[in-house]
């Protein structure tokens, strides 16, 4: 492990990498995509892997890489469930990559969509977390587009939604901000957590995880689009996972009800 929490900065510094590097390919070197985004994800793995080593369990490992205003910061933070959902997205995406009649344009989108994931698995705050979300949702408008130049009306719907989830935990950044000063998922007093606040956070976690149902699959080769689940999920649940985490208690009964009612209509459908 280095010191002073730079791992944590450089634990998706393979995935941009790599990116970057697939980015710079024609179209007809899809190949050498896959394989320098295989190398990627597979250095992310292992540096997750590694840190997680030093959690012990159920402890964390924090770093701030800046505060450019005044009351947030660039906080990252390494702990279980970021740990458990970073890996999960990304032992998912290099095993889509085995499939070999992959473009080069969707390998890149499936490199943003897990560099997102990993940006929410690793935010200490709302902030952060958000920006991860937002990540994600490029990755899937490079996904839902990569085959036809366009994305489809379904894959229009689940853009939106995913830019609605990071506009949700934006209002919920700013109404934080102004009730208790802070976003930092540590230190949220847990009378902070009212409706105004846990209802556009939850409404995020909803619609991230919900938007990949409105992307339409078709044909016997499975779409670019399908791959949407891969930071979609992972991202969702992180968002989920991290109001529980700020409530630190029982989520206001409002909000409560409208998860329950939320989930079973997804459930009858």
């Amino acid at each position: 492990m280095l010191g002073g929490g730079l791992q944590l900065a450089l634990i998706p510094a393979p995935l941009i990498a790599a990116a970057i590097v697939v980015f710079a390919l024609s179209p007809w070197q899809a190949r050498a995509a896959q394989v320098v985004a295989g190398a990627g994800i597979a250095a992310t793995i292992a540096l997750l892997a590694v840190e997680a080593a030093f959690l012990n369990g159920s402890g964390r490992i924090e770093t701030s890489l800046g505060t450019p205003v005044a009351g947030i910061a660039y906080l990252l933070r390494l702990d279980l469930p970021g740990v458990t959902l970073g890996l999960a997205a990304s032992a998912a995406g290099l095993l889509l990559l085995l499939e070999s009649d992959r473009q080069t344009r969707e390998v890149s989108a499936l490199l943003v969509s897990i560099a997102g994931t990993l940006v929410a698995a690793l935010a200490g705050n709302v902030v952060m977390l958000a920006g991860g979300v937002e990540i994600a949702g490029v990755g899937t408008l490079l996904m839902t587009s990569a085959t036809r130049g366009r994305p489809g009306r379904g894959g229009l719907v689940a853009i939106g939604l995913e830019h609605l989830a990071s506009l949700g935990l934006v209002v919920a950044a700013v109404q934080l901000l102004s009730v208790a000063g802070t976003t930092d998922f540590a230190v949220i007093p847990a009378g902070a957590m009212g409706a105004t606040i846990a209802g556009p956070w939850a409404a995020a976690g909803v619609m991230k995880l919900l938007s990949p149902a409105f992307v339409p699959v078709r044909g016997t080769r499975t779409p670019t689009a399908a791959w949407a689940t891969t930071g979609a999920i992972p991202c969702g649940a992180i968002v989920l996972l991290r109001l529980r985490e700020a409530a630190a208690g029982p989520l206001p009964q409002s909000i409560a009800i409208g998860l329950a009612a939320v989930g079973g209509v997804v459930a009858i459908l």
